[in-house]
């Protein structure tokens, strides 16, 4: 297993709320795409997915989604913690 991760590309390496002030300039019309890719180092195309409201999890690289909540994800590993602890002892 590997300790310590080094990442290999510089796919988004930019955060969600630079993104929306990117496409905020764009829709008021501050700047154009191409400006606003350039100014704050976003790529174009993912200007125009987030312009275009195309995205549907901001946030999540990759195709695989996840199948449950993050709040009853936590419930069931508490459950599973919970039945370990009780069939340990």
């Amino acid at each position: 297993m590997v300790r310590t991760y080094k990442r290999k590309s510089e796919r988004r390496s930019w955060s969600l709320e630079t993104v929306q002030m990117a496409v905020n300039a764009v829709k008021n019309s501050e700047l154009s795409i191409r400006e606003a890719s350039s100014v704050y180092g976003i790529p174009k195309s993912t200007l125009e997915r987030h312009k275009n409201k195309k995205i549907l999890t901001p946030g999540c690289l990759g195709r695989f989604r996840p199948v449950l909540n993050a709040e009853f994800e936590k419930e069931l590993v508490d459950y599973c913690v919970a039945m370990q602890n009780r069939f340990s002892a």
